[in-house]
């Protein structure tokens, strides 16, 4: 039984692993240029006057009329606002129409608080400078309609298929339908994707197993608001890239440092501006810190000159016997020299002074350092980017709050669905309820609620009931915090969840009832480019329902399972750590993992967490010889408690190794290796193998000719070992397939041997054999025809044709036919699996 200072220990490393990403994070900004946006937040003055001279001269003729009533709209009191104060009359007026026009009387409002004249709400800046940046990349006077982005509901079908399934070769006879529906539905200017399922007895239909999805479509979303955007501005004028940013920094920082070495004189000025002008360019007068910059203009071999030359200076001084003469030139050399120094200094000072007034007045170093082509390439992946799209919609756009809403989510989900919103384990149940997750600058937030029904099999009631979740009504909240990449992240998630016994058609499967609440914090982060550590810890508590007192012999007072959160703490405990990595110097990529779950540990939104479980695992990934060589390695063993004491356990060991060849074109020969086994220990037997099954394979793929025409050959060959309790079988497998194309035709060849080699046979011996020939009977019709022959020595023997045939008789309709007809040779032991007769007909109409 494992230690509990070996647990407390393990238990402790994802907590080290935070550290570390937040070492990691603040190590990777430390040590490269932040990627600073390409737009300020808020314009400088410089950048408003270089607009407004734009603005002005484009709507010098332009409409000089309001939309709107003068006296809602204080023209003089909006020059206030330092965006605003070099525009002229007429462009004013037009801004103020675009503002009413896109966003109406609230839009004005805004700016009016911003102008003094409402004493409403306080309103960012970055609000007057997102509405100029839109009036100022627009491509014509006219405002985007509301009703351009207010689509009327609407349902697009994309799918409908009905089948019928009528089986008799049993006992009994069943028959059951299957209906698939699939749609887009758009409603309130969002749209969804919509999806019904259902499979249920003809005899009862429509009563069981439906499913009703509805999903929202973001990329669709997106795609509209891309469409808008494009027809209605310029986007690389909203991103301000048709001004030449570099040239306005330079006659900034020029004017500036002017400014500042008019106040120098002395010693060493003219030579060190020399220097600075000379052998030292714009960019990296903006990149290099002081230090760097000294070493330039003053390297230390020439600093140590000057020290020596001082040194020497003040020792001669010292000597009491010089005359005065010689005394008052060394004072001034010693002079000269120190100036020289602090003057250096002083031009360095000034230097870094202009810099922080550079940033200060809204200039991005990481854009000035740029060039064209790579600002192009910038601009280019910001029209591809769904954020930089949806954030542009939301400050352009006259959007609805709906729209605002929807367009910050990444997933909503209603009906039935199999969740992923929190983006870690702690939540991946299927519900039939609601669910949504977004994003909103660097703050990822997801929540959800639903039933969960696993009815299970009654034979495993016992064993499920202990172990896994009956149904139950769950919920969930998960709030993170994105930091550095895309990838690094941090969330903090909750659930809570009461099971109940599953009731489902007079049926039911007992569980003890129980309320459940589990809270998780999980770390994504990235070690530099190759190297990426997820870590995750949650604790949970269960309270039953009904428990009896041993205290007072009757049943103790309900109590939440939040109230007990903190009680039996290390037996409720689950925590995760992984990684996954690449080495491309050595083409190499590796992972493993470490998982722990307490044999207390309980979570109603969860499907793969097994209480009472310690697993560990890893693989390896290795290319030699340009991709020629391909090998791979896993494993993956657990262990899991089933006594509450740990003492016995369900030992599980899994391992898988694959070896690839590429040889000349397109042949190809692959190793395969695989092995599965449980074992059970702590009992009475010891250690006792329950369950396993070794695999070991050699696939082949080759290309050659014969009679003047190319044929593709597929042979594996496979050995398999399965041993279960006390018995078991061995197994040699054969397989082969060969094509061959004739002009329009394809002639194939399948054959698939099994050889059971053990004394006691569980499945018999196996041939099969397919000869088929495909072939076109018109442009719209294609069919084919093939020879069967299948034997089996346990249970059938059989020989037959199938017949399949596809036509397109219009652009939207196509129906497909299948008939495979079988002798039977001798009689057949089981004819629900060797049936002697099988028929399709499908019929496909594409719906607008």
């Amino acid at each position: 039984m494992i230690s509990r200072t070996l647990i407390k220990g393990f238990l402790l490393w994802p907590l080290c692993f935070f550290v570390a990403g937040q070492m990691a994070n603040a190590q990777d900004a430390a040590g490269s240029h932040p990627k600073l946006p390409p737009v300020p937040s808020s314009f400088p003055d410089w950048l408003n006057r270089v607009i407004a001279d734009s603005l002005n001269h484009k709507y010098a003729n332009g409409r000089g009329d309001l939309d709107i009533d003068a006296v809602a709209l204080s023209l003089e009191n909006w020059r206030n606002i330092p965006a605003l104060g070099s525009l002229s009359n007429t462009t004013l007026k037009n801004f103020g129409n675009y503002v009413n026009g896109h966003f109406g009387k609230k839009g004005l409002d805004k700016i009016n608080r911003l102008a003094g004249i409402d004493t409403g709400s306080w309103q960012p800046q970055s609000y007057i400078t997102d509405k100029i940046k839109g009036f100022y990349a627009l491509q014509n006077p006219f405002p985007v309609t509301r009703e351009s982005l207010r689509h009327p509901v609407s349902l697009k079908m994309e799918k409908a298929s009905y089948s019928f399934h009528n089986n008799a070769a049993n006992l009994g006879q069943s028959n059951f339908q299957h209906v698939d529906l699939k749609g887009g539905l758009t409603a309130f200017g969002i749209p969804f994707q919509s999806a019904y399922s259902n499979l249920s007895e003809y005899q009862r239909p429509f009563d069981l197993n439906s499913m009703l999805q509805l999903k929202f479509n973001k990329t669709a979303l997106t795609n509209m608001f891309k469409d808008q955007l494009l027809t209605n501005y310029k986007l690389d004028k909203l991103l301000l890239n048709d001004l030449d940013i570099s040239a306005y920094a330079r006659k900034f920082y020029q004017a500036s440092l002017q400014l500042q070495w008019e106040r120098f004189s002395g010693e060493g000025i003219a030579e060190l501006r020399s220097v600075l002008e000379r052998d030292i360019s714009f960019e990296e007068l903006l990149y290099l810190d002081r230090v760097q910059l000294m070493n330039r203009i003053l390297p230390d071999s020439r600093i140590r000159q000057i020290q020596d030359e001082l040194n020497a200076a003040r020792l001669q001084l010292d000597n009491g016997s010089l005359i005065a003469e010689t005394r008052d030139s060394l004072s001034l050399l010693i002079l000269s020299k120190e100036r020289y120094l602090r003057n250096a200094d002083s031009l360095l000072m000034a230097l870094d002074s202009t810099k922080k007034g550079l940033l200060q007045q809204g200039f991005s170093i990481d854009r000035l350092t740029k060039s064209k082509d790579e600002l192009a390439g910038q601009v280019n992946a910001e029209l591809n980017n769904p954020a930089f799209l949806n954030d542009a919609a939301r400050n352009h756009l006259p959007v609805t709050g709906l729209q605002k809403f929807f367009s910050l989510l990444q997933q909503f989900n209603l009906g039935s669905f199999g969740s992923s919103a929190t983006g870690s384990n702690l939540v991946n149940q299927f519900f039939n309820g609601i669910e949504l997750s977004g994003i909103k600058k660097r703050t990822v937030f997801a929540g959800g609620l639903g039933n969960v029904k696993e009815f299970g099999f009654f034979k495993d009631a016992g064993l499920q009931s202990a172990l896994a979740l009956p149904a139950g009504f769950s919920q969930f909240l998960s709030l993170g915090k994105r930091s550095g990449n895309e990838g690094n992240a941090t969330n903090l998630t909750i659930s809570n969840g009461n099971t109940n016994p599953v009731d489902r058609n007079g049926f039911q499967m007992p569980g003890l009832q129980r309320n459940i609440f589990t809270g998780g914090l999980s770390r994504q982060f990235s070690l530099g480019e190759q190297f990426r550590v997820s870590a995750s810890f949650a604790k949970s508590s269960t309270q039953f329902r009904n428990e009896f007192s041993t205290q007072t012999g009757g049943l103790d007072a309900y109590k939440p399972a939040l109230a007990e959160f903190f009680n039996d703490f290390w037996s409720q405990v689950s925590a995760e750590l992984s990684y996954s990595g690449s080495s491309r110097q050595i083409n190499m990529e590796h992972g493993a993992h470490v998982k722990y779950s307490g044999i207390g540990f309980n979570n109603a939104t969860s499907v793969n967490v097994t209480r009472g479980t310690i697993n560990y695992g890893g693989f390896i990934r290795k290319q030699w010889a340009k991709n020629k060589i391909n090998f791979r390695l896993r494993f993956d063993n657990r262990a899991v408690n089933r006594t509450p004491d740990g003492g016995a356990k369900w030992l599980n060991y899994q391992h898988d190794a694959e070896l690839g060849l590429k040889l000349k074109k397109a042949n190809r020969i692959q190793v395969r290796y695989g092995s599965f086994q449980t074992y059970s220990s702590g009992d009475s037997l010891g250690k006792s193998l329950l369950y396993g099954t070794v695999r070991f394979g050699v696939q082949a793929v080759n290309r050659w000719k014969a009679f003047g025409r190319s044929i593709s050959s597929n042979l594996s060959v496979n050995y398999q070992s399965i041993r279960s309790g006390t018995t078991g079988s061995r197994m040699v497998n054969l397989q082969l397939m060969e094509s061959m194309p004739l002009k329009r035709n394809v002639l194939s060849l399948v054959l698939l041997y099994n050889k059971e080699i053990a004394e006691n046979r569980l499945v018999g011996d196996l041939f099969s054999g397919d000869l088929a020939i495909s072939y076109a009977l018109s442009k719209r019709i294609s069919a084919s025809s093939s020879v069967t022959y299948l034997d089996n020595q346990l249970f059938a023997r059989q020989i037959g044709i199938k017949q399949s045939i596809n036509a397109n008789i219009a652009q939207r309709f196509s129906l497909s036919a299948y008939v495979d007809a079988r002798h039977d040779l001798i009689p057949v032991a089981m004819p629900l699996l060797y049936a002697a007769s099988r028929a399709e007909l499908t019929i496909h109409y594409h719906l607008k």
